[in-house]
């Protein structure tokens, strides 16, 4: 078991991440406290005591699973969670992150907004169905101590993405963000066209349940118009329907800031 955890950490120097003691009591009871609060999941992950602090107990990755259990198993609990075909890019992810240079550099570290990726995770099976699997998105908001990281905030949403992996990190400036390759293992620039205010009011009324017809009365559009803002707004995100564009708009926090 120990040899999972040890390859999460494999080649990231001790000496990069706080040993700090004296805040976590206090820290980590304000998260759990207020995990309640986020309509996705949320766990914390311990970078230095190598464990899962805080889980809530609506967290999708729990997979069915007690956070008891979750809390109990640490690190390998992403062995029963995560399917067995991502666990190398899972833990490749991990360490890629630790050891990036914006957790490194402290003068880059106030920059992160947060870091994103997609794995599978395993779906329960349901009563005469085979086993599914899951795609879902990770926010990791790392926390620093001293100028080292300590912990990462994790937010967990279903993806549109049809692959797993897509390792961005996102800056304070929404406009600015960069994608990791794997193949030259380097951060490369990647270009967030922002959403117009138009486009966000389309999105968020969507997000409320509202219908095509009901949106266009709300703004004061024809239908024309607004199915045409739709076909704009869907090649920019690069989906295909509105729910697609609501659930991608909302794990890159589009949603509050417009051009």
């Amino acid at each position: 078991m120990e040899s999972i955890v040890s390859k999460f950490f494999e080649e990231i120097p001790n000496e990069h991440i706080s040993t700090n003691e004296s805040a976590d009591s206090s820290y980590l009871s304000g998260i759990k406290d207020s995990s309640c609060l986020f309509t996705g999941g949320i766990f914390v992950m311990d970078f230095q005591k190598r464990c899962l602090p805080v889980v809530s107990h609506r967290d999708i990755f729990l997979c069915g699973n007690t956070v008891e259990h979750a809390a109990q198993a640490g690190y390998n609990f992403f062995l029963e969670t995560v399917h067995e075909e991502d666990i190398p890019l899972f833990i490749k992810i991990h360490r890629t992150i630790l050891k990036s240079e914006y957790i490194i550099d402290k003068e880059q570290q106030s920059q992160i907004k947060y870091f994103y990726f997609t794995v599978r995770l395993k779906e329960h099976p349901q009563l005469y169905s085979k086993p599914s699997y899951l795609m879902i998105c990770h926010k990791i908001k790392p926390v620093f101590i001293n100028d080292k990281i300590r912990y990462g905030i994790c937010l967990t949403t279903i993806s549109r993405m049809l692959t797993p992996g897509n390792l961005r990190v996102y800056f304070n400036n929404n406009r600015k963000a960069e994608e990791y390759s794997f193949d030259i293992n380097t951060w490369i620039k990647y270009d967030v066209e922002p959403l117009t205010s138009r486009e966000i009011e389309i999105l968020r009324l969507a997000k409320r349940g509202f219908k095509e017809h009901e949106i266009a009365n709300q703004l004061c559009m024809t239908y024309g118009r607004l199915r045409h803002a739709m076909s704009e707004l869907f090649k920019k995100l690069d989906v295909k329907t509105m729910e697609q564009a609501v659930t991608h708009a909302s794990n890159h926090l589009m949603l509050f800031d417009a051009k």
